[in-house]
């Protein structure tokens, strides 16, 4: 059975800003998020501004504002949860994220109504401490790049250093992702330079920083796919 995604606690505006990403290969999609939080499972507290259902009851919907943006949530089956919900309520939503045809919407799974507005202060509070803890953590892995290459004891390090695992899943998934697109540029390059090329022209050619690209070229030759017929130069086998 799969593992179900938490709940993530964003803002809007993160979710509508965001990248839509489609994992075809993996069979999962979320949000990529500019501070870099993967959302498959959102969880947002607004007000409803605008409410429908229609006249057969197979469809409903709720527009919800938080102040940042707003959203729809939808509703193809589960109709009758948005029966206790009033325009102008403040409600607290969890909800599968989807995208159909540009635009960003919730399949909501709970619905509860807000009776304390002090919730809402304390769920801002809560979502800024997460964006200030992924900007932090961000420049910490940037800061050991290059003194710590195993990814293991970089996570152990940073874990050390308070930055959870939610936290640090997104972000090393982040750093692959980036790592991969290098080195797929850095092959595409060698397969064009049959011959091959110096570390100086790769360095010249391929967008990133030397330690990324570095690291790339060090996993490409320990994977076989490349090797230096001549030190300081690499060539595709």
């Amino acid at each position: 059975m799969p593992i179900r995604q938490t709940a993530k606690k964003v803002r809007i505006a993160d979710l509508n800003n965001g990248e839509w990403v489609r994992d075809e290969e993996k069979g999962i999609s979320y949000v990529l998020t500019r501070y870099g939080d993967r959302v498959a499972r959102a969880r947002i507290m607004a007000t409803v501004v605008n409410k429908f259902v229609n006249e057969n009851r197979s469809y409903a919907n709720i527009v919800l504002d938080d102040g940042s943006d707003t959203i729809r949530a939808k509703f193809f089956e589960n109709v009758d949860m948005v029966d206790k919900v009033n325009i102008g309520d403040i409600v607290d939503v969890i909800g599968r994220v989807r995208e159909y045809d540009g635009e960003v919407y919730l399949l909501p799974e709970i619905i509860r109504n807000v009776k304390d507005i002090n919730e809402e202060i304390i769920r801002m509070l809560e979502i800024v401490h997460r964006i200030k803890m992924f900007n932090y953590a961000r420049g910490k892995i940037q800061s050991y790049a290059g003194e710590i290459d195993d990814k293991k004891e970089l996570e152990a390090k940073l874990k050390s250093e308070g930055i959870s695992k939610d936290i640090l899943d997104c972000l090393l998934f982040e750093e692959d992702a980036k790592e991969e697109k290098i080195k797929d540029k850095i092959l595409r390059l060698l397969e064009e330079n049959p011959e091959g090329l110096e570390y100086s022209k790769i360095l010249e050619v391929v967008k990133g920083s030397e330690v990324d690209i570095e690291n790339a070229i060090n996993e490409l030759l320990a994977e076989g796919l490349c090797y230096e017929p001549t030190p300081g130069k690499v060539k595709k086998i």
